[in-house]
């Protein structure tokens, strides 16, 4: 059970807060830094930040958060982590970078790309699993990180069949959602690399949809205002079972067992209840004073 939640949000920079019960949020940590406004990645004791530049926060004393180190040459927007490897792209959403994370608290660029492809535009989402990146601009494009130093794109069997704008990789399936025109739901199931099954697709509710997270059998697709709860015990038969309407404009969204998390701009942090994803309920807000933009969740092992 993840015990923390990192919020990036522009007037102050990062707040911690502790999520062990999430009826009850509380700040036990403050990280003041305008620079910092995105929370991009999570490892362990470490939280990758970027605003102002690229920025590694050592948070294994979450009341006492405190840099590790800077490239204000490195922008990112979004990045993924796993194991000692990353791969995040920038704000233009067109540069992209891979990293070496064997030292989690000093990550070595390995290499950067300029990502322009003429039908695929530019990227919107990424996912890492232990040898392939995912990125998703239009098209889902893959990368090959058996070697970090030298990433390599290759085209997967199903590369004039699958289009998505935001993903989502959980155990051996990748959650892709189209999010614009003839929106849906495209769940894939990725265990052979080279022989990627679509397994379902169903089409979603109306409206542009940003996020897409899963929680247990759960996966909540999330618009500027709404959430939807999708049922995917089975994901060959997924079903739309639920939803909930914000008031506020949602920044960003994560999941955390049977509590959604959303960045929700002035706000704030706003925790909801989905153990019944048919009727979610709101368990708490918290205020951070500014705007929150961002939201993650960890343990700090």
């Amino acid at each position: 059970t993840e015990k923390y939640a990192y919020v990036g949000e522009t007037q102050v920079g990062l707040h911690i807060l502790d999520i062990s019960d999430p009826f009850a949020m509380e700040e036990v940590g403050v990280f003041e830094s305008v620079g910092v406004n995105r929370c991009v990645a999570y490892s362990g004791d470490v939280l990758y930040a970027s605003g102002e530049g690229f920025r590694t926060i050592n948070i294994e004393d979450p009341a006492n958060p405190h840099f590790s180190r800077i490239n204000s040459n490195v922008r990112l927007r979004k990045m993924s982590v796993i194991g000692n490897k990353g791969c995040g792209f920038d704000n233009s959403r067109s540069d992209l970078s891979f990293f070496d994370c064997s030292d989690p608290l000093q990550p070595e660029q390995t290499q950067s790309l300029r990502f322009v492809h003429m039908a695929g535009g530019a990227i919107n989402d990424i996912a890492i699993d232990d040898e392939v990146v995912f990125l998703a601009t239009h098209i889902i494009h893959t990368f090959d990180i058996s070697d970090i130093n030298n990433p390599t794109e290759f085209e997967h069997n199903l590369f004039d069949e699958l289009y998505g704008h935001t993903i989502k990789l959980v155990d051996n399936y990748l959650y892709i959602v189209r999010g614009y025109e003839n929106c849906e739901l495209i769940i894939v199931d990725i265990t052979d690399i080279n022989d990627l099954r679509i397994v379902s697709r169903i089409d979603t509710p109306y409206g542009i949809i940003q996020f897409v997270v899963v929680s247990g059998d759960c996966a909540v697709l999330s618009s500027n205002n709404h959430i939807y709860c999708f049922d995917v015990s089975d994901p060959e038969n997924p079903v739309h079972i639920g939803g909930w309407h914000s008031d506020d404009e949602i920044n960003n969204i994560t999941a955390s067992d049977e509590f959604l998390y959303l960045a929700a701009g002035e706000t704030g942090i706003i925790a909801l209840d989905i153990s019944d994803p048919e009727d979610i309920q709101t368990a708490a807000f918290y205020n951070t004073d500014g705007f929150a933009r961002d939201v993650l969740v960890g343990r700090n092992l």
